[in-house]
């Protein structure tokens, strides 16, 4: 806990924000191996001054948190300068110097994200997107595109991490609900018992975009937070899909306009790559993972006049 106090008291310094501390713990390797002199060539003699100060004074919610953690001991606390940091995130030019969580140990993914009030047919291309990826899903926990990206990683298998905008003691009961299915990682960068506020939220989806290795949007209008996360992830170089189900409908206005910024297209059809040779229906089954999901799949595409039986296997309409 000595190593945690001393970020929380870093934190807590006047003009020492996380590109900061990120500089001082890439230095040093540990906030528990800081030098003075080399601090102040590191960040300037007045900021050095401050930071030695702090680490020798008591923060304000030092007690509260240490109190929380001892009550709490499913929350787990990684650090920044720990191994089991993820990767990705830290490559952010401020990454959360602190990270509490529940559940599984986070790590990057495949981010999923979108308005909290889709349309059923974006909700069932969340699906397609989770089961063709078949990687762990990072999204916000948010009622809509984020809870049902969650529900479908974990209907599939697969892990995921719920990124919340507020703190990992403010959490409710939906994912606690989806917690106890296991598979799972809630995760928060703030102190426990912040409330969801404007600002978190928006904190909130940059560590979205650090955790993902490519991201995909679904159904965004012009005012959705899920555009914060894409603008992030493409200044951090990373690969932003939009899927636009209407090029004339307010829904998707907010993924128009990230095509214009350097977004990629993606629509569902995308999923006939698999066929683009003959198909069985066990190497079907065994792609998607489950039988019943096998069966939608082929169901919907034949039904679409998009794939066609022949000879036993699954091939192409049009070859």
């Amino acid at each position: 806990m000595k190593r945690l106090v001393k970020y929380l008291r870093l934190a807590n310094t006047n003009s020492v924000g996380p590109a900061t501390i990120k500089k001082i713990v890439s230095f040093f390797r540990s906030v528990e191996k800081i030098e003075p002199e080399k601090l102040t060539h590191l960040v300037g003699s007045k900021k050095a001054q401050k930071v030695m100060k702090s680490l020798s004074s008591e923060s304000p919610y030092e007690e509260k948190l240490l109190k929380f953690l001892s009550q709490n001991p499913d929350v787990g606390v990684i650090t920044l300068e720990e191994e089991s940091y993820p990767r990705l995130l830290f490559s952010l030019p401020d990454p959360p110097p602190v990270l509490f969580y529940v559940g599984q140990k986070p790590d990057s993914g495949v981010g999923v994200v979108g308005t909290r009030k889709p349309c059923g047919s974006s909700l069932s291309v969340v699906g397609r997107i989770v089961r063709r990826e078949g990687r762990r899903v990072i999204s916000g926990g948010a009622q809509g595109i984020d809870y049902r990206a969650h529900l479908e990683a974990v209907d599939s298998g697969l892990e995921t991490v719920v990124v919340l905008g507020s703190g990992i003691g403010m959490m409710e009961k939906r994912i606690e609900k989806l917690l106890e299915r296991g598979r799972v990682c809630v995760l928060s960068e703030f102190m426990p018992w912040t409330p969801p506020a404007r600002y978190t939220f928006v904190v909130r989806n940059r560590t979205i975009a650090g955790l993902s290795e490519r991201l995909y949007v679904v159904e965004a209008p012009k005012r959705s937070g899920a555009l914060i996360s894409a603008k992030h992830a493409l200044e951090l170089g990373r690969e932003v899909f939009v899927w636009v189900g209407d090029e004339s409908s307010e829904r998707w206005e907010g993924c128009r306009r990230l095509l214009s910024m350097g977004a990629k297209p993606w629509t569902p059809a995308d999923e006939l790559g698999f066929f683009s040779k003959p198909r069985s229906f066990d190497e079907v089954v065994e792609h998607i993972g489950d039988e019943r999901r096998a069966f939608e799949l082929l169901g919907r595409l034949m039904i679409e006049k998009k794939i066609r039986m022949e000879g036993g296997y699954y091939v192409l309409e049009n070859v």
